[in-house]
């Protein structure tokens, strides 16, 4: 009996240690993942940081979370075309994501669409050394349940980004301008 007894405690204890082994090695494969995505996330061009920024916006708009779009904006952020700071460009896209809404289903009317190879990026000197960046980008809207049809509205994003001392880049100002449709919200 007591051999059996000790055959159990010793089965016990190499469970606990693959037990201790496996989430020792799910730990190190997190940590791993994160450092290796800080590394290469810090390692892309101006230019790739650029697009990604108008990208994310683009996605933060159809996914209606301000956040995503705002934190690419410097704090002293202004739109030209329709007066907007940082803080009153929160609150209209809040305003749109609340009250554009399908009456049957609640569901969000609109989609932005911005196709990367679309997105212009000039700085004002050598791309790594630049301190500043006009953007260019065009933005269709289109109704979400009909997305195969002519766009609502067409504007143009011409922004003005400015590199950041941890070496991202914030959009200081930007014009929204018209190019076909109306604006819809």
């Amino acid at each position: 009996m007591k051999e059996s007894t000790q055959a159990v405690e010793c089965m016990r204890s190499v469970d606990s240690l693959l037990l201790l082994i496996s989430r020792l090695g799910v730990a190190l494969g997190i940590v791993l993942l994160l450092v290796s995505v800080l590394f290469f996330a810090g390692s892309s061009s101006p230019q790739e940081q650029l697009v990604q920024s108008i990208l994310e916006m683009r996605d933060g708009f159809n996914s209606q979370y301000a956040g995503d779009v705002i934190r690419h904006c410097s704090e002293n952020f202004q739109e030209s075309e329709y007066s907007l700071d940082k803080s009153s460009f929160r609150v209209a896209l809040v305003r749109i994501f609340l009250k554009e809404r399908d009456p049957g289903d609640r569901s969000f009317l609109w989609h932005a669409s911005i196709l990367e190879e679309q997105v212009v990026v000039q700085f004002d000197g050598p791309e790594e050394q630049a301190t500043t960046a006009t953007v260019r980008a065009p933005v269709e809207f289109e109704r979400r349940n009909k997305p195969a049809a002519k766009p609502v509205w067409v504007l143009e994003i011409l922004g003005q980004a400015a590199r950041q001392v941890g070496g991202g880049w914030k959009f200081t100002s930007a014009r929204f301008k018209t190019l076909s449709g109306r604006r819809p919200f």
